[in-house]
């Protein structure tokens, strides 16, 4: 592990990965829905994230949570929603919200690692608000 190391994996990964997710679903929510969505009741967790926290393995654990928030920012870039939105609303506004529940469940499973962001993530999606910077980045 070094600084530069440290200082790549919080650029690429918090502040362009997680933060940017979470700025663009979220402002897509606070423009486009008409509230937050609801707290979805809890649920478990997908076995290969449930079996890495069993077995002490964070990084696996976070490593599934990281391909989720990958998968995420892919389905933004293919289904194009602020697209979609503008020329049939309803199917917009469902692929928004079906975006912000996801972003609530990925910060659910950021909790034993980033509780506090975590926290800040789900806050923000139940209150259908854009949040400030959560990783400012470093220069």
């Amino acid at each position: 592990m070094t600084w530069a190391k440290l200082d790549e994996w919080y650029t690429a990964d918090l502040a362009n990965g997680l933060g940017n997710l979470v700025a663009r679903i979220m402002k897509l929510a606070e423009d486009n829905l008409d509230g937050p969505i609801e707290r979805p009741e809890p649920a478990g967790f997908p076995d290969e994230y449930s079996a890495a926290l069993e077995r002490h393995d964070s990084a696996g654990a976070l490593s599934y949570v990281w391909s989720k928030i990958q998968s995420l920012d892919q389905s933004i870039t293919e289904t194009q929603p602020f697209k979609v939105v503008k020329t049939d609303a309803e199917k917009g506004r469902r692929l928004i919200a079906d975006m912000a529940l996801e972003l609530y469940t990925i910060a659910r499973m950021l909790n034993p690692c980033m509780p506090a962001t975590s926290a800040t993530i789900k806050e923000t999606v139940l209150a259908n608000k854009k949040p400030e910077t959560l990783f400012p980045r470093k220069e």
